[in-house]
């Protein structure tokens, strides 16, 4: 009984020394992604509390823009009319 209690101690020290590690990480990653975005898009994901998070929503603001762009061309390309080249 004494080793299997003890076993199940070495387990719970080794997720703890993993779930510390992860932690560690994630900060580093988070002080990564904010010190690397250009100041409009902090505001977007300061406030999320994994490195994955912040990059989903950065990769989401990024794409919303390009499609954004897109849709603006096609409509000011047919305000003009159609081209005959």
């Amino acid at each position: 009984m004494l080793a299997f209690w003890f076993l199940n101690m070495t387990v719970v020290l080794t997720d703890l020394a993993y779930l510390t590690t992860c932690k560690k990480e994630n900060a580093k990653a988070r002080r990564i992604i904010l010190d690397s975005v250009k100041d409009h898009i902090v505001p977007h994901i300061i406030e999320l509390n994994t490195m994955k998070k912040m990059w989903d929503a950065i990769m989401n603001l990024y794409q919303n823009a390009t499609m954004n762009r897109k849709f603006s061309r096609s409509r000011e390309a047919a305000a003009r009319g159609p081209s005959y080249s």
